[in-house]
């Protein structure tokens, strides 16, 4: 991330800066490509269909209890209107820095670590509406994360249907002999319904490196590579299935930037991350995907939600299904020298 020391994964803040078979479920894609909301779980009934008109449709439940659909993709038009004001979420808590942010499909569930005296600790918050406030931080079952130790911290991202959290695990305290962060494994934690535990999957799904997102079929990753620098290089890796690892990274293709906490919107063309331009602040930008494959040149989103204090960054954004929504952490030098650290939302 930016600041000694400081590193956001869309994901994490201490990581990404150098310098620093049962019910199913079903999916409705909503129109004009909202976000899909659940269906009814049921034994043996089918789940919903998918979105209707514009929407990118979730996959259809199985019958006799399969698994049902994933939230609808957004439409690419709607990924690219303006973002309104940012408001504040999570005020902050002295002590704790929020790292790794990612958020359900369906706006209602948001992860990430806490970063505080004792460690790193996974945790969720949770609403009922996607237009209400989160509630209280939860920590997850520390099990999950036991394999990455400190002073290593995982990053992670949840799954659209918030079943999965893909998750690694970087030590980026001290530069290797490389002068870089050696990568980790990719591991998965994964629950059957979302009120359930989480359980730690045995193997491991490839290698990765800081700042890991998943698009939405879960088929091709996104994260910053320390392995030979400690600027990160942007990278994108996919596999065949969900049930086999990720391949070999491959750069991102149009990115020449030091990009950090890459995150694929569900329309598969518009892709957030993080910049710092001429030494100075870090703050988020777009990159629309050309017919060719490759990234075009990004779009400023502070220039839309400008920081508007002097000595802030906005670090680690995660988007939502319908692409409407927008989380990230706020990193704000005091007149003391301290820093607060705020995670906020920007709506279209």
């Amino acid at each position: 991330m930016a600041l000694a020391a400081f590193a956001c994964g869309s994901k994490q803040a201490e990581d990404d800066d150098a310098s620093g078979p049962s019910a199913g479920r079903g999916g409705g894609g909503g129109t004009s490509g909202g976000t899909g909301v659940a269906g009814g779980s049921g034994g043996t009934t089918a789940g919903g269909a998918g979105g209707t008109s514009s929407g990118g449709a979730g996959r259809g439940g199985a019958s006799s209890g399969g698994f049902g659909g994933n939230a609808g993709a957004a439409p690419s038009g709607v990924c690219t209107n303006a973002f309104g004001t940012p408001t504040l979420l999570i005020p902050d808590t002295p002590g704790v820095i929020p790292q790794t942010l990612s958020v359900t499909g369906d706006d209602l569930e948001l992860f990430y670590e806490e970063k505080r005296p004792d460690g790193a600790h996974l945790v969720v918050r949770t609403r009922a509406d996607r237009n209400a406030a989160f509630g209280d931080a939860t920590d997850l079952d520390p099990s999950i994360s036991s394999w990455c130790p400190a002073p290593a911290d995982p990053s992670l991202d949840v799954s659209d249907d918030g079943l999965r959290l893909y998750m690694t695990c970087v030590d980026t305290t001290t530069p290797d002999s490389n002068g870089g962060f050696p990568s980790s494994p990719i591991r998965l934690a994964e629950r059957a319904t979302r009120g359930a535990a989480f359980s730690l999957n045995p193997s491991d799904f490839g290698i990765g490196n800081v700042s890991m997102s998943v698009s939405q079929d879960e088929l091709t990753a996104f994260w910053s590579d320390y392995t030979m620098t400690t600027s990160p290089l942007p990278v994108t890796a996919t596999r065949a299935s969900r049930s086999v690892p990720f391949g070999a990274p491959v750069a991102i293709p149009g990115i020449v930037d030091s990009l950090r906490n890459p995150e694929l919107a569900n329309d598969g063309v518009h892709l957030f991350g993080v910049l710092q331009i001429d030494n100075a602040d870090f703050h988020i930008y777009m990159f629309t995907k050309s017919q060719g494959g490759s990234f075009a040149t990004p779009t400023a989103l502070d220039q839309v939600f400008p920081s508007g204090v002097s000595g802030s960054s906005e670090y680690t954004p995660t988007v939502s299904g319908d692409c409407n929504s927008l989380y990230f952490l706020r990193r704000t030098r005091q007149a003391d020298g301290s820093y607060t650290d705020e995670i906020y939302a920007a709506k279209r």
